[in-house]
């Protein structure tokens, strides 16, 4: 038997790479984040003391699932869309009604 080249190790190598993630069902994905959420996850990497964002997103989803199996109203609550309240001051509210009614007025003479 003759021994294998380095080329031939390293296709064996990566064969068998191959075989073992097509069993664990490895799959890439491709994820585009914005700034707040890239930050979101740095501080989370941070937070948690993880070098890879990936083990951090891989931990969310397992512990996601937990949350939905056990009670899937506090995982809708988890995923929730958190909706920003926006309020206005009185100034700026009697500007707004000062400057509509100088615009309604406007208005209303142009179709006169």
């Amino acid at each position: 038997m003759t021994a294998k080249t380095a080329a031939e190790r390293k296709r064996a190598q990566r064969e068998r790479e191959a075989e073992r993630l097509q069993r664990l069902g490895h799959r890439v994905m491709q994820l585009e984040l914005y700034q707040s959420t890239a930050d979101a996850l740095d501080r989370l990497c941070q937070i948690g003391d993880f070098e890879q964002p990936a083990e951090v997103i891989t931990l969310l989803i397992h512990s996601a699932d937990q949350i939905a199996k056990r009670d899937p109203s506090r995982f809708a609550d988890l995923v929730s869309v958190t909706c920003h309240e926006v309020s206005v001051s009185e100034v700026t509210a009697q500007r707004l009604d000062t400057e509509g009614a100088a615009e309604a007025s406007r208005l209303d003479r142009a179709e006169a």
